[in-house]
């Protein structure tokens, strides 16, 4: 019966044999090729759609290049007329394997043909000579190439080769590695490469922002962004050096984006993804452009800086209205902006990460996030946020509004985000709240799906107060953390697996410092494993 489904039926069903990470095993996949040659033609498609991913360690790297060669042009295999063991793909596979390939990853690439050569001794050819044949192989044959990651590093500009304006003509995905190479990628990806949804470009600068090599970089990114016709995910980060001796980043290296962020307004329709890592905003955060982008739905800054003082209450009320996550990591993140997205986008919010530390100047954190997701943002599902202590309070209230919450995790403000010991230290001796009374409160508003709650702050609660606690809990939990808590004694212990009414997989109560009062046994944990799977402590 397998055997007379339709080709496209069973390339569905095949599709889903396919494990969502591409380095782990594919062997469902192999085991179809071997039922018989109708099921082996369609797996194999599929299961040489991705080879760099999961091939390019020393003997896998070395046969699957080897057949790679078996499809060469004469003229390129003279470079392997040494190696005898070639010979035995001759004449070329039945399949055309290079015709199957949806991605490519130069640094994989890189790696396989590394590996190649260590297994051939008889080969005296270059490795820049032998890898650079590998791109030109792949470029003018893989002619349905959907993903492309690739390091400038290497010298080569990709898009120049012969073939690129056909092979990649269907990009979808464009992950770029810019290593300070005067190759000028960006621009010719910008002539060959236009329908790009996904454009992910690391620039690991090592230019003064002032260079003129610098402003050409950034002028030709600009035109590699409005170029695209459907660009969905913009991912920018700019990894400018450390400086050996403080560790602080060399402000020399940071370059100057806001040509960049002005070019995004040509996709107000189709993104709905943007990630920036590292940028300073020199005074000029792109907030006019990201609120003309009706249908964003993620919006991600890690460790970005010098957001500018610019008045946007003018903003239309529907901008940021589609976000489903936002996270703000190590940034100064205006408040007044921040006050401004969580209210646009209302319900649709469903996952907010919000890592503002007291090392950022106190004037742009918010200090008021749980009453403010309380009243604008009642479907999150998952919150992560630092905040003060004077909002724990709130959490009664905030819970039994958010009742589709499945994640909670809150941390200390004041919490280091450099050495774990140091935040300790200030956890221990400055932040100790006292949460006696409403701890029991708390759980009796707990949301039914709530399976993970985590505390990262130094609370202190009597056993009577934690009984209380674990008994009004009406949800199943799976992970539960009183991290930093120094009250956390065995007595605690005790309580917590007594009243438990089902067990947990998970509780973390690691982190309490040189404070404590008394530790726990490893007696009593493994006693208790029953109730409680793990505990980190």
């Amino acid at each position: 019966m397998a055997a007379k489904l339709p080709t496209l039926c069973l390339q569905r069903i095949f599709e889903e044999l396919r494990p969502l990470d591409l380095t782990t095993s594919y062997s469902y996949l192999f085991s179809c090729t071997l039922v018989n040659r109708y099921w082996s033609d369609i797996a194999i498609k599929i299961l040489w759609r991705h080879p760099f991913e999961r091939q390019w360690w020393s003997e896998p790297a070395t046969k699957l290049l080897d057949i790679y060669i078996s499809h060469f042009p004469k003229e390129d295999r003279k470079l392997f007329i040494n190696d005898e063991s070639i010979t035995k793909y001759e004449p070329p596979p039945s399949h055309d394997y290079v015709s199957y390939l949806r991605s490519l990853k130069t640094e994989n690439l890189s790696y396989a043909t590394t590996n190649w050569l260590r297994n051939k001794p008889t080969i005296s050819t270059d490795f820049k000579v032998i890898y650079e044949t590998f791109c030109r192989f792949f470029i003018r044959y893989a002619r349905n190439l959907e993903l492309l990651e690739y390091e400038t590093s290497s010298k080569i500009n990709i898009f120049e080769l012969s073939g690129a304006t056909s092979s990649l003509l269907k990009l979808k995905s464009l992950v770029v590695i810019d290593q300070d190479y005067p190759t000028r990628s960006f621009i010719t990806a910008s002539k060959v490469s236009k329908n790009v949804q996904t454009l992910d470009i690391t620039i690991n600068n090592h230019i003064p922002r002032l260079d003129l090599a610098a402003s050409v970089r950034i002028n030709d990114l600009m035109k590699l962004v409005s170029s695209q016709k459907s660009l969905k995910d913009f991912i920018l980060k700019n990894e400018h050096p450390k400086c050996g001796e403080c560790g602080t980043r060399d402000q020399s290296g940071v370059l100057d984006f806001r040509i960049v962020f002005e070019s995004l307004i040509d996709h107000a329709l189709t993104l709905s993804r943007v990630e920036l890592g590292w940028v300073d905003f020199h005074g000029e955060f792109p907030f006019l452009q990201l609120a003309e982008c009706k249908n964003l739905r993620e919006l991600l800054l890690d460790r970005c800086q010098n957001f500018g003082n610019q008045d946007y209450n003018d903003i239309d009320s529907t901008s940021f209205g589609q976000l489903f996550k936002l996270s703000i990591k190590l940034t100064p993140f205006p408040s007044s902006i921040l006050c401004k997205i969580l209210t646009n986008a209302g319900k649709s919010l469903k996952s907010l990460h919000l890592d503002q530390r007291s090392l950022l100047s106190s004037s742009k954190i918010l200090k008021n996030t749980i009453q403010i997701c309380t009243l604008n943002n009642p479907n999150l599902l998952k919150l992560s946020a630092y905040i003060y202590t004077s909002e724990i309070s709130n959490l009664p209230n905030f819970f039994s509004i958010c009742q589709k919450l499945k994640s909670f995790e809150i941390w200390d403000i004041n919490t280091s985000p450099d050495n774990d010991f140091q935040s300790i230290f200030q956890l221990n001796s400055l932040s100790v709240t006292d949460v006696e009374s409403i701890l029991p409160i708390m759980s009796t508003t707990f949301p039914p799906h709530l399976v993970e709650f985590e505390v990262n702050m130094n609370w202190k609660f009597s056993e009577i107060a934690l009984a209380e606690f674990i008994r009004k809990i009406r949800t199943r939990i799976d992970f539960l953390g009183f991290r930093y808590c120094n009250c956390f004694t065995e007595s605690h212990f005790e309580v917590l697996v007594e009243h438990l009414k089902y067990p947990l997989k998970t509780l973390d109560i690691s982190k309490r410092g040189d404070n404590r009062v008394g530790d726990i046994s490893w007696d009593l944990i493994r006693k208790s494993r029953r109730i409680i799977n793990r505990v980190l402590k």
